[in-house]
């Protein structure tokens, strides 16, 4: 999936929320995120990075049980670059931009629903720590100013002001780049959404 494919995607989930919505809600979300890289240089290893989200989300619903999920998420995110006994680790802030769209189905009486959709990152800021001689690699390290990603989860709604998800993020883009070798990363992450 191409960016431009992505950006026609998230235009027309923008679009259709001016149609048909039957109820909106608005409120805050949060959570803890696991972030892994890929690199393309096979000879460097990563570890993972613990992180968090938070900020103000729109739940619409059109005609049922579709419906889609619009955020705005302060997010932590990073990566881990390990060379034999050094390593640099580099934490990035984002503003996360997910548009999910959601279909939600009753199971023996519950509510619960699959997610799906692009999300956009802008950078806000970013700080490296070096561990050990990496070869004054870490003045090289560029991250974006921007990153493309896809969704995919589900979760369970409680009551009518409270959801509990679990989410995939698949990096489409490069996050970080290097004398040729870049890095994208997979995000697991589980939130928790109060809405008023």
């Amino acid at each position: 999936m191409t960016p431009r494919l992505l950006f026609i995607l998230l235009g027309a989930c923008f679009l259709s929320s001016s149609v048909a919505i039957a109820q909106a809600k608005f409120g805050v979300k949060f959570g803890a995120s696991f972030t892994s890289s890929s690199l393309s240089d096979s000879s460097l290893d990563t570890e993972g990075v613990a992180g968090f989200h938070v900020g103000p989300t729109m739940d619409l619903v059109f005609a049922s049980p579709i419906g889609m999920e619009l955020s705005a998420l302060y997010s932590k995110k990073g990566v881990n670059i390990i060379e034999n006994e050094s390593s640099v680790k580099i934490n990035t802030s984002y503003i996360d931009v997910p548009a999910n769209l959601k279909l939600k189905m009753g199971i023996l009486g519950l509510r619960f629903f699959a997610h799906a959709g692009p999300c956009i990152s802008f950078k806000i800021s970013s700080d490296k720590s070096l561990k050990g001689n990496f070869n004054n690699v870490q003045d090289q390290i560029k991250d974006k100013r921007f990153a493309l990603s896809a969704n995919v989860g589900g979760g369970m709604e409680l009551f009518s002001s409270l959801q509990l998800a679990i989410n995939y993020g698949i990096g489409l883009s490069d996050d970080y780049s290097s004398q040729g070798i870049s890095s994208k990363s997979k995000t697991w992450s589980a939130s928790a959404s109060f809405f008023f």
